[in-house]
């Protein structure tokens, strides 16, 4: 059935997507992230997509893709720079409405028209300053590296082609 997770069995390709508005400091976190990412020797499996603030856009890209993570500014009311790790259930009544973008994973896996992938993790932090600022706060630099340690152990749960140590690893030019 179109848009619903696991429906489809998919080629082992990991799509790690940051979400979020780099002019709004703590907000743009996701897409900091993936240019971390971007520095950082990664299984050939695992694509990057910065989608900023055009996530309904980057849609088209999840379709063939066997894991989805997501990296974004969750709300949840904990302590700013908290780093939550939520497992979307396409069986669940689960809702991750607490992105900043007011909505949520299991809407957008319903715009999707064709498969969606077979598995889909958000990664989050708790943002402290939201506002005008192109900068991410301090608090938030500071869990950036438990973040994206977070996102390396999910990604070699995944991918065929890697170990934790080489995920880690600053890519060498």
């Amino acid at each position: 059935m179109p848009g619903n997770i696991g429906a489809v069995s998919h080629i082992n390709r990991i799509l790690v997507m940051g979400i979020g508005n780099l002019l709004l400091g703590d907000e743009g976190l996701g897409v900091h992230a993936i240019r971390e990412l971007q520095n950082m020797k990664l299984p050939d499996d695992v694509e990057l997509l910065d989608a900023g603030t055009a996530f309904i856009n980057a849609l088209s890209y999840i379709g063939d893709v066997h894991k989805l993570v997501i990296i974004d500014a969750i709300q949840e009311g904990k302590r700013p720079g908290a780093v939550y790790r939520i497992q979307i259930k396409h069986d669940s009544c689960m809702n991750y409405s607490t992105s900043i973008h007011g909505i949520s994973i299991i809407d957008m896996m319903k715009i999707v028209q064709g498969p969606s992938p077979d598995s889909v993790t958000v990664f989050g932090v708790e943002p402290e300053y939201i506002g005008w600022g192109m900068e991410l706060s301090d608090t938030i630099k500071g869990s950036m590296p438990l973040l994206i340690e977070a996102v390396c152990r999910e990604i070699t749960t995944y991918s065929k082609t890697s170990d934790l140590n080489e995920c880690m690893m600053p890519r060498v030019c």
